[in-house]
């Protein structure tokens, strides 16, 4: 069942899905943004021997991703929460309604329009940050991306085993170029990232030795393997 609940504090009223009264107390301020803290809650397991969570499993109340936004000089509050991927779409759906019809602000397209990205060979590679590791292949005009977490060290296989049970794999997926160093998942709306999903998006960085040397997913930089 897929549920979703949302929390919002704006003027100091609290409400389930937003109240508030637009005015010159709401005047946007150039140059200062909102904020955003996710977090997600998995399923624990006692077990090391017990297997992967399946995609029911992946669904239930006990694994959800959460968000909360926050925007001081408007004292805006909302934080919202979801066991379905769905919910990161509903939750931009009112928080865009919060900003702009609560609020008046204008929220501009992030991405209004795409261009030619060129060559995507020089983007394919591996891609390492801590225990993270991202294989990247260009694959019929799309990079195609694949993620494993492996631990740094045997103490860290030890705590992420205990943690989680184990490690499983995550399915490849496919990111479309929207311009030149900047991709998107492929098949999402341009207008689905003027939200929170604007974090889907992926960037590329630095050039050494004709191929790109960062990648920033979700705020998380990843530096390339050179010589691997």
């Amino acid at each position: 069942m897929f549920k979703s609940g949302a929390s919002v504090h704006l003027n100091s009223v609290q409400a389930a899905t937003g109240a508030g009264s637009p005015g010159a107390a709401h005047e946007d301020k150039p140059g200062r943004g909102m904020r955003y803290h996710t977090w997600q809650r998995m399923p624990r397991r006692t077990s090391a021997s017990r297997p992967p969570p399946t995609a029911s499993q992946a669904r239930s109340p006990d694994t959800w991703p959460g968000c909360t936004t926050t925007a001081a000089e408007h004292d805006l509050v909302f934080a919202a929460f979801g066991n379905d991927p769905r919910a990161m779409a509903l939750h931009d759906q009112i928080l865009l309604w919060l900003l702009r019809q609560q609020l008046n602000l204008e929220v501009p397209d992030l991405v209004p329009d795409t261009s030619a990205a060129g060559d995507l060979t020089p983007y394919a590679g591996t891609y390492r940050s801590n225990q993270l590791r991202v294989d990247v292949r260009a694959v019929d005009g799309h990079l195609e991306e694949k993620v494993t977490y492996e631990p740094l060290d045997n103490a860290q296989e030890r705590i992420f085993t205990g943690f989680s049970g184990g490690s499983f794999p995550f399915s490849p997926r496919r990111l479309a170029p929207i311009r030149k160093d900047l991709f998107a998942p492929a098949g999402m709306p341009l207008e689905a990232f003027n939200g929170y999903m604007r974090q889907l998006l992926v960037s590329y960085h630095g050039v050494r030795d004709g191929r790109l040397d960062y990648r920033c997913a979700g705020g998380r930089m990843t530096r390339r393997e050179h010589g691997g």
